[in-house]
């Protein structure tokens, strides 16, 4: 199925065009369906635990119901008039960020930087524009690009399948799709502000599907009697995870900036719980060993005279908590020493009047197990 090639009616790619009628409407405004309408939908396939971002958030009011749901969400827009607005009308929301914008080139952000992206209507009116087509897969270029690896995009929109498969499959886009069908909005299911309608419900509305999309021709499960013009659509577009698991011998390649985008996220926590600025540095590291639950080290009887430092290693053996080796052992070597000059006879050796003293057979066991254990 090829791409549908549209002619251009408005000049909904430039910034100038929505400027001025920003100015002009500055009011609450839905294309289709807001935040009420989709809230199902948005809690189905969004976690709260991952930043969102929307593209082209104009002055819906999807952002603010997301707030209120305890979503973060980063809004863009191409306009800077509505943006400042926006950025006003909500400034008592702290989850919520507003930035100007290009869907179409997003050097801002970093790759892999968001769990999930959000788009209502701004494909539908880069699609009106010159060029849709190209603006549209520019788009979804950046929006795959800002993607985590497993994260999702929901795509709200006017166009049936016919018309937004062809995009959403293109060869260099690699995510699994599904279809939701939203039923139109009834006269009586019509939200209204100010006494005017905004193309939002007073309750949210049900969804038919998910129909699994195996590819731009082939949709399974779906009704071959569907009418699509009863309906507006939501694509769920799962980005592929990331795979680490590659042949013998080869090196995984890791996305790109995913690294520098880490230490990023790592710095801001960092900075946020007051840890040391050092904190990963090599001089900082210990060898550690991991010691798992059931392991060979067992708790010594409550009379043994070495129960001191080796019964904390096995205690620590038996919850599988981390062991850090070199303590351990200087530990035991200061036991033995104390033995030495307090302990009584044992295996032959003298008392506390200067004679040389041996740890227990038990003792030196552990001692040695340890040992081969030691990085």
């Amino acid at each position: 199925m090829s791409v549908p090639k549209l002619h251009p009616t408005v000049r909904y790619a430039e910034p100038d065009y929505w400027d001025s009628r920003y100015e002009r409407e500055p009011s609450l405004f839905e294309w289709f369906f807001g935040h009420t309408a989709l809230r199902r939908i948005i809690r189905a396939y969004v976690s709260k635990k991952k930043t969102v971002l929307q593209v082209g958030c104009g002055t819906s009011n999807m952002q603010e119901g997301m707030a209120k749901s305890g979503y973060t969400v980063i809004n863009t827009d191409i306009s800077p008039v509505v943006i400042e607005q926006m950025q006003k009308r909500h400034a008592q929301y702290p989850n919520l960020t507003y930035l100007v914008s290009d869907c179409r080139n997003m050097p801002e952000f970093r790759d892999c930087q968001f769990g999930h992206v959000i788009d209502k209507g701004t494909m539908d009116a880069l699609l009106c524009s010159k060029q849709g087509t190209d603006n549209v897969l520019a788009m979804l270029g950046e929006i795959y690009r800002v993607l985590q690896p497993g994260g999702s995009f929901l795509l709200v929109t006017l166009g049936d399948p016919t018309r937004r498969l062809p995009l959403l499959f293109h060869p260099k886009l690699q995510w699994k799709v599904n279809l939701l069908l939203l039923p139109k909005i009834s006269g009586a299911a019509q939200a209204f502000v100010d006494g005017k309608p905004i193309n939002d419900t007073i309750k949210p509305i049900g969804a038919d599907g998910p129909y699994e999309v195996l590819d731009a021709n082939t949709i399974v499960g779906l009704p071959p009697d569907v009418q699509y013009s009863k309906y507006f659509f939501a694509y769920v577009c799962k980005k592929q995870g990331l795979q680490l698991a590659g042949p013998q011998g080869q090196r995984v390649q890791l996305p790109a900036n995913w690294v520098a985008g880490s230490k990023e996220v790592f710095q801001k926590l960092q900075k946020e719980l007051g840890l040391p600025e050092d904190l990963l540095d090599k001089g900082r590291r210990k060898r550690i060993m991991h010691v798992p639950a059931g392991s060979k080290f067992a708790l010594p009887t409550s009379g043994s005279a070495n129960s001191s430092s080796s019964s904390n290693a096995a205690a620590a053996a038996v919850l599988g908590v981390p062991v850090d080796i070199e303590r351990i052992l200087q530990e035991d070597q200061m036991h033995c020493q104390e033995l030495t000059a307090s302990a009584p006879s044992v295996a032959g050796g003298q008392g506390s009047h200067g004679g040389q003293v041996e740890c227990t057979p038990q003792h030196q066991q552990q001692q040695q197990q340890l040992q081969e254990q030691q990085p």
